[in-house]
């Protein structure tokens, strides 16, 4: 949920681009993974929330996500800065 709740958030205090939803995913998952919560769960918060809607644009997200985690551990002092 904290997940989700971050990304709500980015929508309205972090996206250049308000309605932008991978803007807005990728902001959460600084927020939330800066935090400390694990990468894990955040992947699985947000698998939970497209497989109940599979479509492309949920696949493209997904792929900007898995990158970002994948990223996250190597780059997370200089993901957090940015």
């Amino acid at each position: 949920r904290m997940a989700i709740i971050c990304h709500e958030f980015s929508h309205f205090y972090m996206n250049v681009v308000q309605k932008d939803e991978i803007e807005a995913d990728l902001n959460a998952l600084k927020l939330y993974l800066g935090m400390g919560y694990p990468v894990i769960e955040s992947h699985k918060a947000f698998i939970e929330t497209f497989k109940k809607n599979p479509t492309n644009s949920n696949k493209q997200r997904h792929e900007y996500l898995k990158a970002f985690m994948d990223r996250w551990e190597k780059d997370k002092y200089q993901i957090c800065m940015s």
